[in-house]
């Protein structure tokens, strides 16, 4: 019984390639597919939330579209590991440092660890019978509460290293125009 996990980084020609992986998956006689997808897949204004929400519609058959597999859709909110592996865009950047700045240091955010996420798709995956079970379902994963950046986050270090830290917001724009 071949089934699916479909993941992929952000890059160029994304939904090509996991549609791409997904028919040939279907072709070979796969029964079912997990996507990892992203938290808010329809916001116009990023290029790889389109790619996710153009693979969602493929698998899923969305736009009147004929499901390319029996599937099942994850939206993981913000990864916790993107705060010391975000890079410049969510990396908060205090290994070394007591003060950061980051785009959405002032707002709650549910994070959650890939390692709940991979449990999430190890259980669909593994279940007796995942299409009739979750065919056609999207899951919004979160962690258990929203945690403020600045606040929250900046406290828990502050007192791990015995000294004040701080994380002020940053202005999106500003940090794109530093990318």
């Amino acid at each position: 019984d071949l089934r699916l996990f479909l993941a992929c980084g952000n890059v160029p020609d994304q939904a090509t390639l996991e549609l791409n992986v997904a028919r040939a998956a279907a072709r070979h006689g796969a029964s079912f597919c997990v996507k990892l997808s992203t938290a808010a897949p329809f916001f116009a204004s990023s290029q790889h939330s389109a790619a996710h929400a153009e693979v969602e519609r493929g698998l899923l058959g969305g736009d009147g579209g004929v499901p390319l597999l029996p599937s099942a859709v994850l939206r993981p909110n913000m990864f916790l590991q993107a705060l010391s592996d975000g890079g410049p865009l969510l990396g908060v950047r205090l290994r070394d440092a007591d003060g950061a700045r980051h785009p959405l240091a002032d707002r709650a955010i549910s994070m959650i660890d890939c390692d709940d996420v991979a449990g999430c798709a190890a259980a669909l995956l593994c279940g007796p019978d995942p299409a009739a079970e979750h065919a056609g379902a999207t899951y919004e994963l979160t962690g258990p509460r929203a945690v403020r950046i600045d606040t929250e986050l900046a406290d828990a270090v502050s007192a791990l290293r015995g000294r004040p830290v701080a994380v002020a917001p940053r202005d999106s724009a500003e940090l794109c125009r530093g990318l």
